[in-house]
């Protein structure tokens, strides 16, 4: 690696394994608080939007989960779970009603 001229010394990689550390824990905190961060807003579009038909695509059904899909909202580009009552095709696009807690019903 490129020192500028200055000599490594061995001491230091305790020094660099620290930094690569702090560095791995604030990448993974920052990417914790824009999960949250998009959540609360999609959360508050879909409020203000109570009672308003929204139009959604079902890109695919959870594996794992039943009746649980990967829902798209264009408006915002937001890709999120949703969790019907019944079954949705997969490739459809659909009207949902958001709820005053801002959530789809």
């Amino acid at each position: 690696p490129f020192t500028a001229g200055v000599e490594e010394d061995n001491d230091d990689n305790g020094t660099k394994e620290d930094i690569v550390q702090l560095s791995q824990k604030a990448g993974s905190m920052a990417r914790q608080l824009e999960r949250s961060a998009n959540d609360y807003w999609l959360k508050e579009y879909l409020r203000r939007r109570a009672g308003e038909p929204v139009s959604v695509f079902i890109l695919g059904a959870d594996r794992k989960l039943r009746n649980t899909y990967k829902v798209l909202l264009p408006d915002l580009g937001a890709i999120f779970d949703y969790t019907s009552s019944r079954p949705l095709e997969v490739g459809s696009q659909i009207e949902m009603i958001p709820g005053q807690s801002g959530l789809l019903i």
